[in-house]
């Protein structure tokens, strides 16, 4: 298949098919590897695998419910529920109109038959129910609030690697072992059919071997991103007489809520036991706000260690940079952003924070000189406003 002379790069959780695009790869355009980590945003990637808090705000309400499944809960389930996949996906159907009868009598039953019908319920309806009565609204918020964690931290603890069209065509790619199960090594020999294929690409490659890049793009789909234009759509055309609580909820929902910026966060490596701490990674400790980190942080870092190297030509890589981080890589590797108190669990982590920093010096001098530091910490205060990509901070 004919090939960009910049390849292309793709995040990728096979597990859960799932996969992450930058806009410059959908828009057919390239990166070196410098350009990936300096020009393009990391914010979704902090966002798929830092494990949430449960609020502790909401605490007290949610032990109050004595619901089993409430009590002592402060980080998203290992596994999602089954619909949360597409819990979030707004409605094209108007909101039901319900009349003051309605909510009185609604109101008026039990807690307990409250809660059977909030579990029947997606997030879209929660919320538009709770704009209906304040009563049902004070119910609501902790099952909101866990409902909500479940689309947060999703590909904490699965493989995952950033791949790029580059990388060697079939089911003999030397992906690491961790990667891939038997039946998507079968899916990569077997290639695509004709409808999946994209426009670019002639019809004759219909059925030959393909790459993981190639692969995710046809057959896997991306996660729900929680910014706050997606949280709006889901209140897109709702009608409420509280416009005031139309926007807390949706000030809720953001990302913030979930990440306390009381607690030091690091990133873990499940699969070897290592852990990074964001005081290591950080140009400044002011730009620490939880797991998010203000121009260089925790999605600089996932990155720099996942790109996976089998066939990027070495102008692209360039070897200078890149030898140090392929002879550690975490491509395939199980990872995730917690509270540094997280490492309580399962014996003994391996602090590799100095490692780190280190890499980030290298990249750093390699990119912009021994002034680095003032260089990309002065692009980012010019550039950190609207329409900027790299440094968006409107979405915290």
């Amino acid at each position: 298949m004919p090939f960009e002379m910049k390849p292309r790069f793709c995040f990728v959780a096979p597990r859960l098919r799932q996969q992450f695009f930058w806009w410059a790869s959908l828009e057919n355009k390239g990166h070196t590897l410098d350009e990936l980590l300096f020009e393009e945003p990391t914010y979704e990637l902090v966002t798929h695998l830092a494990r949430p808090v449960f609020p502790s705000s909401l605490a007290e309400a949610s032990a109050q419910s004595f619901r089993p499944d409430v009590q002592g809960r402060t980080s998203i389930p290992q596994k999602p529920r089954r619909e949360s996949a597409t819990a979030f996906e707004p409605s094209t159907s108007p909101a039901p109109v319900r009349t003051r009868s309605t909510q009185a009598d609604l109101a008026g039953l039990p807690v307990e038959i409250h809660y059977i019908i909030f579990d029947s319920l997606s997030v879209e309806e929660l919320c538009r129910l709770g704009l209906t009565c304040h009563h049902l609204w004070a119910l609501m918020i902790p099952v909101l609030a866990r409902r909500h964690m479940e689309s947060l931290g999703t590909w904490a603890g699965t493989p995952v690697i950033c791949t790029n069209d580059f990388d060697t065509l079939g089911g003999d790619n030397p992906y690491p072992p961790t990667l891939l199960q038997p039946e998507d090594r079968e899916e990569l020999e077997e290639g695509l059919d004709a409808g999946e294929l994209p426009d670019d690409i002639d019809g004759c490659y219909a059925w030959s071997p393909i790459n993981l890049f190639e692969l995710a793009g046809a057959r896997y789909v991306e996660p729900w991103n929680p910014n706050p234009g997606a949280i709006a759509e889901l209140f897109f055309g709702n009608r409420t007489e509280d416009p005031k609580r139309l926007a807390h909820i949706c000030i809720f929902l953001r990302p913030r809520t979930f990440y306390p910026r009381d607690r030091q966060w690091i990133i873990r490596n499940l699969t070897t036991r290592e852990f990074v701490r964001s005081a290591a990674v950080a140009l400044d400790k002011a730009y620490i706000r939880g797991p998010f980190i203000d121009v260089i942080g925790f999605g600089e870092v996932i990155l720099s260690r996942t790109v996976w190297y089998d066939e990027l030509p070495s102008d692209v890589r360039d070897d200078d940079l890149s030898s140090y981080i392929r002879d550690d890589s975490w491509a395939g590797h199980c990872l995730d952003i917690v509270p540094i108190t997280d490492l309580d669990e399962g014996g003994p982590w391996k602090d590799i924070s100095d490692q780190v920093t280190q890499d980030i010096e290298r990249i750093g001098k390699h990119k912009f000189g021994d002034n680095w530091r003032t260089h990309i910490q002065e692009r980012a205060r010019l550039q950190n406003g609207p329409g900027c990509l790299k440094y968006q901070r409107l979405i915290l």
